[in-house]
């Protein structure tokens, strides 16, 4: 039996990481990171390989797995519009939920739970739930062409559930006269009188 260990670095801007601390994290560390913020590290360590030797059955009636609704997501949306991006986890727990950016290798820790550390106030979290699931939206508003790319959502579980949500942003040209012509699939065609 052998264990595989990842490690996880999640850059906090500007924000105290104390109420981080007591969730559940393993090994959590905190490093200095640029531009006055934070970087929380944790290693979560995983069974690679199921040893049926020391496996011992119990008969008892055991609770359903969290597990995401979706693996992947994609989503457009227009320049100056509101983005949401869905993570529904069925059979949660107490497991914490995290929404992330990824940019290259790097990942930004946005929301997690109910608590929003991206110091950008377009960015919202709205949590809904009902029976045997619970929803985790991320929403931006006037969404700008930076925003456009992948963004993650993390369960903490062991090993972590993940769901992967592209985001394209959809730019506006001004044609004459002033009216919106939209790149993209949908294309308006508007013919003037004169």
């Amino acid at each position: 039996m052998h264990f595989v260990a990842a490690v996880y670095n999640f850059f906090l801007p500007e924000v105290s990481v104390s109420s981080l601390m007591g969730r559940s994290l393993s090994a959590p560390q905190l490093v200095a990171g640029g531009s006055g913020g934070k970087t929380l590290q944790f290693v979560s360590v995983s069974e690679s390989h199921y040893d049926h030797t020391h496996h011992t059955h119990h008969h008892h009636q055991e609770t359903p797995e969290p597990h995401l609704a979706l693996a992947n997501d994609s989503r457009e949306v227009y320049l100056g519009a509101t983005a949401t991006l869905d993570c529904t986890v069925n059979d949660l727990t107490n497991q914490s939920v995290s929404w992330m950016r990824q940019v290259g290798d790097s990942l930004t820790l946005l929301t997690w739970d109910t608590h929003t550390y991206v110091n950008d106030d377009r960015y919202g979290l709205v949590q809904e739930e009902g029976e045997g699931w619970q929803r985790w939206r991320l929403v931006i508003q006037e969404v700008a062409s930076s925003d456009g790319g992948q963004y993650r959502c993390q369960v903490a579980t062991a090993p972590p559930l993940v769901m992967t949500a592209a985001l394209t942003v959809l730019e506006t040209l001004l044609e004459d006269y002033g009216v919106p012509r939209t790149l993209g699939r949908l294309k308006m065609h508007i013919r003037f009188c004169r």
